[in-house]
């Protein structure tokens, strides 16, 4: 399962564990942790 890191504050979006996977969220999603936006996010495994 793809995992997807923000790159400001390292916060993990693991797929696997949450009910929407992220390239299913809304281009209006924002980061928990930081409120950066989705472009700010980087897959690091597929």
């Amino acid at each position: 399962m793809p995992t997807y890191r923000c790159k400001r504050c390292q916060f993990l979006y693991i797929d696997e564990r949450r009910e929407i996977p992220f390239e299913e969220l809304d281009e209006k999603f924002k980061c928990p942790r930081c409120r950066c936006s989705k472009k700010m996010f980087e897959c690091l495994e597929r």
